[in-house]
């Protein structure tokens, strides 16, 4: 009979043995499946939250969270990136500031005037044809200065530039009344070339200075060398001579209404010459930003930039 319960006891034993052993492996099983699902969990909320990440502050935060995050190593290149474009983008403005700097320096050095003529500064330019180009803008104070703005003929300022305002038609371009080479564009009379009284420069400056001619506005296209610049905050052209000397053309744009549209991208010039086949318009010197210079011709009634010449002075 102490056998029979010894037996008993045992099995009893044995039973109880294997129920905690089942229950351990469970409990084992439960924790296994906690500790994955907070694993998923934090790997979601992980990826979740460098997804949103638009900066280098988000991501800074983001390592700030998650110093040993899935995507620790992927925030830290983004900064290293941020860090090293950054300093590439100082140094690249550094080095755009110092060239605008010199190129400054040289536009200012190399439009030194040359004299004067009748108390306006001008620069010989070393051009076969002697001429002398005036250092600023009729109107202006300084070379980079945009000065006034007047239709071809015309010596006066106004608000409004049209062919209603314009002083030599009557309000359309085939009613000419002066500087007309066609009947039907209005009064004949063959001239071609402003006359002293109706040319800007001379009426302004007076002396010797007057509008530069067709020819003197492409020698100066063709015999110079023109460099896209900034003087004194304003962009243009410096116009170098095959001497080294130098003026500056403002991109002064042109007169709209109330407003000045193109400054600081074209620049429009005056001559004093008539396209004589198309007698509604005169020719000028123009560029557009950087871009090819031209000389070309529009309407008369336009406004634009006028700068004096002066032939050789002795």
């Amino acid at each position: 009979r102490n056998l029979a319960w010894l037996w008993v006891l045992l099995a009893v034993a044995v039973l109880g043995g294997v129920a905690l052993g089942v229950k351990s492996n469970m409990e084992r099983k439960r924790l296994a499946e906690q500790q994955r699902i907070a694993a998923e969990q934090q790997a979601a909320a992980d990826n979740a939250f460098f997804r949103d990440c638009k900066d280098v502050t988000d991501y800074r935060s983001y390592l700030n969270r998650y110093p040993e995050g899935l995507n620790a190593e992927l925030a830290k290149n983004k900064i290293d990136k941020h860090v090293a474009d950054s300093t590439a983008k100082a140094q690249e403005t550094e080095r755009q500031r110092q060239i605008a700097a010199e190129n400054e320096r040289k536009a200012k050095e190399s439009c030194k005037p040359s004299g004067t003529i009748n108390d306006h500064e001008y620069v010989d330019l070393g051009l076969p044809s002697g001429t002398l180009w005036a250092t600023c803008n009729v109107g202006a104070s300084s070379p980079e200065d945009y000065g006034n703005y007047y239709a071809w003929g015309e010596t006066m300022l106004k608000s409004t530039y049209n062919l209603d305002t314009y002083k030599w038609c009557r309000g359309s371009y085939d009613s000419q009344t002066k500087y007309n080479t066609k009947s039907r564009y209005g009064t004949v009379d063959n001239r071609t070339v402003l006359e002293m009284s109706d040319d800007a420069a001379h009426a302004n400056w007076g002396g010797d200075w007057r509008m530069p001619t067709y020819d003197e506005c492409k020698e100066l296209k063709d015999k110079c060398t023109w460099t896209w610049t900034t003087r004194g905050g304003k962009t243009g052209f410096r116009v170098t001579g095959t001497n080294g000397n130098g003026i500056f053309l403002p991109a002064a744009g042109y007169p709209n209404g109330g407003s000045i549209d193109a400054a600081g991208n074209g620049g429009y010039y005056w001559s004093s010459s008539l396209r004589a086949s198309g007698p509604y318009d005169a020719y000028n010197l123009y560029f557009i930003s950087s871009y090819e210079v031209y000389v070309g011709n529009c309407s008369r009634s336009y406004g634009q930039s006028v700068r004096p010449v002066c032939s050789s002075h002795n």
